[in-house]
């Protein structure tokens, strides 16, 4: 195994990617394995620094889970209120109730941060306070989706939706 320190430039980041593309696809010795985790440790450390990402705009999270999920917008009538309350939430065009976060979090099976607007990092300005939830971001972008942290929510061996598809969770 090559010997890795932090990655401190571009061309140290293009190596280490350009090394674990490569690896990827040998045989999983313990060395093998231990270096594709460094590496990813020292990427991901590098990709945080470097390009951060801001988080994904609640609406965004909804869909996307409806969409990991099979869901439909009808699904949330009962969360969420009237079939257009759901509409305007999903397009962005209106804010998620305060008493609304809780369940739908359950329903989803992700945390209650992931429905809350976040620090729009794009133009390093706070959101402006509109009281529960009732936020708008200032700049001329919104933030966009966070795979990250999405990609997270999605594949963790512990959320409900996982557990639910390998028949461990109980209805």
């Amino acid at each position: 195994m090559a010997q890795w320190k932090k990655l401190e430039s571009e061309s140290d980041y293009e190596a280490a990617v350009d090394r674990v593309n490569i690896i990827l696809d040998a045989d999983r010795t313990d060395e093998i394995q231990n270096e594709i985790m460094l590496l990813s440790y020292l990427i991901e450390e590098y990709d945080t620094v470097h390009y951060p990402m801001p988080d994904a705009a609640p609406h965004e999270v909804i869909k996307f889970m409806l969409d990991m999920k099979d869901l439909k917008q009808k699904d949330l009538i009962p969360i969420l209120g009237t079939k257009g309350n759901v509409s305007k939430i999903l397009s962005g065009a209106a804010k998620l109730p305060l008493e609304s976060l809780s369940p739908l979090s359950k329903f989803l099976g992700i945390p209650v941060e992931a429905l809350i607007p976040a620090f729009n990092k794009h133009t390093d300005e706070e959101a402006s306070y509109k009281g529960p939830i009732e936020t708008e971001f200032k700049g001329s972008q919104v933030p966009e989706l966070h795979h990250a942290s999405l990609t997270k929510v999605a594949l963790d061996p512990e959320s409900e939706y996982r557990n639910k598809k390998k028949g461990k969770v109980k209805h």
